[in-house]
């Protein structure tokens, strides 16, 4: 495995994307959450049956889980991703927290591997699932349109 450095947490999100994309999800990045409450998602995944969230970061694993807690409202499965050594260091010494939470854990380098499996999420919220679901449509509708 070549080890790579990221310097931006973006530059994970095509890995990602077509890690979840092998599996026949469509892939979104930066979504926002809207107006009201403007979030961004970081990697979205949509399989027209569940929809899980990645959120990616460098470092910063208490701001990331929290970013992850709060999307646990709007998707199925939620996961932390961060590149692979310091997804080890996350996975060593707060595992328990991510399985209480039921999220998963993801390691990014040359390849994605997921550490922790995320579970479904017992704090979703089917209306604001919905009102991404139909962010999702609009984001697909706006897309088809510009290769038109």
């Amino acid at each position: 495995m070549i080890d790579i450095n990221f310097t931006r947490e973006n530059l994970m999100y095509p890995l990602i994307g077509d890690y979840f994309e092998s599996f026949n999800y469509k892939i979104y990045y930066e979504v926002s959450s809207g107006k009201l409450h403007p979030r961004i998602f970081d990697v979205v995944c949509d399989n027209n049956e569940k929809l899980i969230v990645i959120e990616a970061k460098l470092n910063k694993y208490k701001e990331t889980i929290r970013q992850a807690i709060n999307r646990l409202y709007y998707f199925d499965e939620v996961y932390v991703a961060f590149p692979h050594n310091y997804a080890k260091y996350v996975k060593d010494k707060y595992n328990d927290n991510l399985i209480n939470f039921s999220i998963g854990l993801i390691s990014v380098n040359s390849r994605v591997d997921i550490l922790i499996k995320a579970k479904p999420s017992k704090y979703l919220n089917l209306n604001r699932k919905q009102k991404m679901l139909t962010k999702l449509k609009t984001i697909q509708k706006m897309k088809e349109d510009e290769n038109h």
